[in-house]
């Protein structure tokens, strides 16, 4: 199952899994009203506008337009203290560092602040980690127990890549900024170093607690809402070849139907171009 899930992504009341084999589709498994577990497959491209909208809707501000006077700000900060290492740290904040850590604060604000509609999203999102550990370790559907066993951290999670790319620009625009003062000897070793830092955390599987500010203990509840969808997994993606088969049908019928129209038509227009044809005979004969 491991090999066929693409994505694990969390949501607001349950966990949406993308699949490996057909990716244009999602199964979301959530909670109705009634609080039974229930299943929804529908495009991927649903979701992903959905969540563009929440992160826009409970963000408590807009990183665009932030970006830009903030940036201003920073660099004629750099500029007024009179010194190229101080503009240095400042410009190269503004251009490699400043967007993504907007977009880090706006996101740990929605997924950390308890009253944020967006907070069980941070408890789903670690309730996969700890299903597919589960199942990676058992090489099965898990029980709840099992999965109570397992670590919140995976090294495919969501923003694992996003927040350590983060943390390696802040460390990195420090580090070079203190050693651009000495020779450039130092300098290049200084890059170097940090280059081959993120591939020692990588090998090493460190990176994925770099998500350890945005998940939270999930409730058994939410648990039991991945096992069912780690569970249902293969009957969800049956049923979304069956989808695909019927939007194939759906087109090709569509563009028969296209087609058809556009014979009529042309076939209504022939009568007129044989009289014409006719009037022609007509008259070479007449000459």
């Amino acid at each position: 199952m491991e090999n066929c899930i693409e994505k694990l992504v969390p949501s607001p009341n349950g966990i949406i899994i993308i699949s490996n084999n057909n990716n244009s589709w999602c199964t979301k498994t959530f909670r109705d009203k009634e609080n039974k577990i229930d299943t929804l497959t529908v495009p991927t491209v649903f979701f992903e506008a959905l969540w563009d909208t929440e992160f826009e809707m409970f963000s408590p501000f807009n990183v665009k337009k932030v970006f830009l006077p903030l940036g201003i700000i920073i660099i004629l900060l750099g500029l007024s203290l009179m010194n190229p290492y101080a503009f240095f740290f400042c410009f190269y904040f503004v251009i490699v560092v400043l967007n993504d850590l907007l977009y880090f604060t706006s996101l740990l604000y929605m997924y950390k602040r308890k009253k944020s509609p967006l907070y069980s999203t941070s408890m789903f999102h670690a309730a996969g980690h700890m299903v597919l550990n589960a199942y990676e370790k058992y090489q099965r559907v898990p029980t709840l127990e099992e999965v109570k066993k397992s670590s919140r951290y995976h090294k495919d999670g969501v923003y694992v890549y996003k927040i350590s790319e983060l943390l390696f620009k802040i460390v990195g625009c420090i580090v070079l900024t203190i050693f651009c003062r000495l020779s450039l000897a130092y300098f290049i070793g200084a890059l170097l170093s940090l280059i081959l830092f993120w591939i020692a955390f990588t090998k090493l599987d460190l990176l994925k607690y770099s998500e350890y500010f945005i998940l939270s203990t999930p409730t058994d509840e939410q648990l039991e809402v991945v096992i069912y969808a780690f569970e249902n997994l293969e009957a969800s993606e049956e049923k979304m070849q069956r989808y695909d088969n019927a939007l194939t049908n759906a087109m090709l019928n569509s563009f028969k139907q296209s087609m058809n129209s556009l014979f009529e038509t042309m076939k209504a227009d022939m009568p007129d171009a044989n009289k014409s044809q006719e009037f022609e005979n007509t008259d070479e004969t007449s000459t």
